[in-house]
């Protein structure tokens, strides 16, 4: 699970599948993506069990068009950006870049 806009970069640089991308005909993996990344982690971590999700990453600028929505500030995305990753998310080292990656815990 990433960002929209890291989509197509993770699939032309990796063997890794993602849910969204910038492409107007991916409204299904686009939402489950904002829902992911604005849910509040507990709830998060059920979507990435329900979506099969093996890795999770995020960047400090992502999202800043829905930083206004309700209950912003508890989702998981912040929890991320400020260094607060919930337990069932592993840090996985990443060198030369400003994102963060991270491996969902089998549960």
């Amino acid at each position: 699970m990433a960002p929209m806009d890291a989509g197509a970069y993770i699939i032309g640089a990796t063997h890794h599948s993602v849910f969204a991308g910038p492409y107007h005909r991916n409204n299904a993996g686009n939402l489950a993506m904002y829902r992911f990344f604005l849910a509040a982690p507990d709830a998060a971590r059920a979507q990435a069990n329900a979506l099969h999700a093996d890795y999770v990453m995020t960047c400090p600028d992502a999202f800043g068009e829905v930083r206004a929505e309700p209950d912003w500030t508890k989702s998981l995305v912040v929890a991320l950006n400020s260094g607060h990753a919930p337990a069932w998310l592993e840090p996985v080292a990443l060198r030369g870049s400003a994102a963060t990656l991270y491996r969902v815990k089998a549960q």
